[in-house]
């Protein structure tokens, strides 16, 4: 039987609220923040972060359908916004607090270039946040169903060729750009993320796509990969320890080197 997929022009309101969601709350704390220590507008300031917690908590958030397993809302969707929200504020506002009241040949503009970059690349978090709070898993007996950014789509076993564990790192030229655009506030950026590590279990179907299934801050990935090994679903060696299974080859599964303990605490 052929995986199903659906939702997937359902979900596209559903990710343009979420994206909307955070760029009215950035561009009234931007706002905020020009406001109050550019010009001294206080009272607006206050105004503005008051409509801007409004626009970010009111808009209705959707929620997975009972039974379903999913991210820890804290870890994986609210704190990345916050640092989001606090990085993307402060170098975006920067060029038009540092140009305010004092006009000079090129204003703000010119500052942009040095200032804004690493604020821009801090807008990839709230996508991350974006991603988390749409995925969550539904297992059943003869399959699983997966909702992602790119709509919901339902598996059965059989129509999963594989299974296996991915850890990856944030590219090596991400600190020293943010370090040479940013400065000391890119640096504590780059500190915050040069090593951490996102590890996640690929699926591969039998056609030969891959769905990836995030595994950090996901305290119902175990039952996953056990849902995925009594559905006769071949696992590498990796993921059958994660289970408490043997190393031993299951099936058609791919045997892979030792992963460490942080990989094995995420598929945990």
């Amino acid at each position: 039987m052929d995986h199903v997929r659906v939702g997937s022009g359902g979900e596209r309101p559903r990710i343009v609220l979420e994206v909307a969601r955070r760029t009215s709350a950035l561009l009234l704390l931007i706002a905020a923040a020009v406001g109050g220590f550019g010009y001294g507008l206080r009272l607006w300031a206050a105004i503005a972060v008051a409509l801007a917690i409004f626009a970010y908590v009111l808009p209705h958030r959707p929620i997975p359908p009972e039974g379903a397993l999913h991210h820890e809302r804290w870890p994986s969707v609210y704190m990345p916004d916050v640092l989001g929200f606090l990085l993307a504020t402060t170098f975006l506002s920067l060029p038009f607090i540092i140009s305010a009241g004092e006009p000079w040949l090129g204003g703000p503009w010119f500052l942009m270039l040095f200032i804004w970059p690493p604020g821009l690349i801090a807008l990839a978090i709230f996508w991350m946040a974006i991603r988390y709070q749409s995925f969550w898993v539904k297992l059943a007996p003869n399959g699983l169903t997966v909702s992602t950014v790119r709509g919901i789509e339902t598996l059965t076993f059989t129509d999963i060729a594989g299974a296996r564990a991915e850890t990856k790192r944030p590219p090596r030229w991400l600190g020293p750009l943010l370090v040479l655009f940013g400065g000391w506030r890119g640096a504590g950026i780059a500190l915050l993320h040069a090593d951490t590590e996102r590890h996640a279990v690929l699926i591969d179907r039998s056609d030969g796509t891959v769905l990836r299934l995030p595994a950090d801050a996901f305290p119902g990935m175990k039952k996953v990969i056990k849902a995925l090994q009594s559905g006769g679903v071949p696992l590498t060696a990796e993921l059958r320890v994660a289970v408490g299974g043997s190393v031993r080859g299951q099936g058609r599964g791919k045997k892979t080197g030792g992963g460490g303990d942080a990989r094995k605490k995420a598929l945990s």
